[in-house]
């Protein structure tokens, strides 16, 4: 429902030719700040607990940390999008 805190969320995660994961989350709700969670379920990803992850298209100034649990909770401002890879990958990419 578009109420709920993560209406409009959509996440995939992709991989390149090295092996490196990267991680999409959009929010397509025109009008809500939207979590990566519901109702206590988070979204989990492939990336190992305590990966630390930076994001490709946002200075958000800060790394995001994935859970113990191998889950990521971010929220997102209406209609954005995140790129996120290691930090250590990211620091070294000229963009």
């Amino acid at each position: 429902m578009a109420d709920e805190e993560d209406a409009g969320i959509f996440a995939f995660e992709r991989f390149t030719e090295d092996g490196q994961r990267a991680l999409a989350i959009f929010n397509t709700s025109l009008n809500q700040t939207s979590s990566t969670s519901l109702e206590g379920t988070v979204l989990p990803t492939g990336f190992t607990a305590g990966t630390e992850l930076a994001d490709l298209w946002r200075d958000v100034g800060g790394v995001h940390v994935v859970d113990p649990d191998g889950t990521l909770q971010i929220e997102l401002p209406p209609s954005s999008a995140m790129i996120l890879v290691e930090e250590s990958i990211a620091s070294g990419l000229e963009l």
